[in-house]
Parts: C-alpha cells; sequence; structure tokens
C-alpha cells in the first residue's frame, strides 16, 4: 500500500488536472499528499490555437521540474497521454522516485497512427493541416 508519499498527477492533452478526482481522493485517503496541476493553456477558453502551438512538450516538462522542485519530498510520478510522456521524460531526468505511465504519447519519430487513434480522432482528422496545429481543448473533448 502507498502510504505518506508525495504523489504528481500529470494529465493528458486537451484534458485538466481536476480529472485526476478520483485518484486525488484515493490517495489521500490512504494518507499521501497529491500534487495535481492543470497544464500551462489547458484551462478551457484560456489559450488561442496560436499560444498553445507555440508550447512544447519540453515546455510542459519544465513545468513540472520546477513543481517538483518546490515539493518536500520527492514524488512518485503518474501521467497519462501526454501527461504519461512527460512523467517518462522527467523520469529519465532522475525525477520522481517511481513512475507510472499510463497509455503514454508516442514520443517524436515513433509511428502512433493506428485505426484505433484514427477512430477515436476522426473529427480533427478534416483539420486543414491538422498535424501542424495545435488542437486546443474542449468542453466536448
Amino acid at each position: 500500500m502507498i502510504k505518506d508519499q508525495t504523489i504528481l498527477l500529470i494529465h493528458g492533452a486537451g484534458s485538466l488536472g481536476k480529472e485526476w478526482r478520483n485518484f486525488k481522493t484515493a490517495f489521500e485517503k490512504l494518507g499521501n499528499k497529491v500534487v495535481v496541476p492543470t497544464l500551462r493553456l489547458h484551462e478551457l477558453g484560456q489559450a488561442k490555437d496560436s499560444e498553445l502551438g507555440k508550447v512544447s512538450i519540453l515546455d510542459y516538462v519544465a513545468d513540472m521540474e520546477a513543481i517538483i522542485r518546490s515539493l518536500d519530498q520527492e514524488p512518485i510520478i503518474i501521467g497519462h497521454s501526454m501527461g504519461g510522456l512527460i512523467a517518462l521524460i522527467l523520469c529519465s531526468r532522475g525525477f520522481g522516485k517511481l513512475g507510472v505511465f499510463i497509455t503514454p504519447a508516442a514520443p517524436r519519430g515513433i509511428n502512433a497512427i493506428t485505426f484505433s487513434v484514427l477512430r477515436i480522432f476522426f473529427r480533427n482528422l478534416f483539420r486543414w493541416q491538422f498535424w501542424s496545429k495545435p488542437i486546443p481543448p474542449n468542453f466536448s473533448g
């Protein structure tokens, strides 16, 4: 059982930190401190496409490194999707005592376009040059 630990939960692209609320509650009931940030420019209506498109994965990693440095204890890092990739990068840099990567996004250079991925992102495929523009978070997504 995990107890008396600091746990950092990192959400995915187009998501919010508050979506971890059930995990946060469960970990806190076990006696852990849980940190659940919302990634830069991920609040609904907070960013325009042009602003979000200037933020790289390494910018998010730097934001999480700053949070980790401010903690009293080295955290267990748990990330989902893009948050999983961020967690993976953080752990590869020596941050965190343990990393859990839940369906992490593929790093650059890995072909992650499969039928199931295409089905999930079908709506965005018909945006002109979808591969070169950020897809801002929205309520239905």
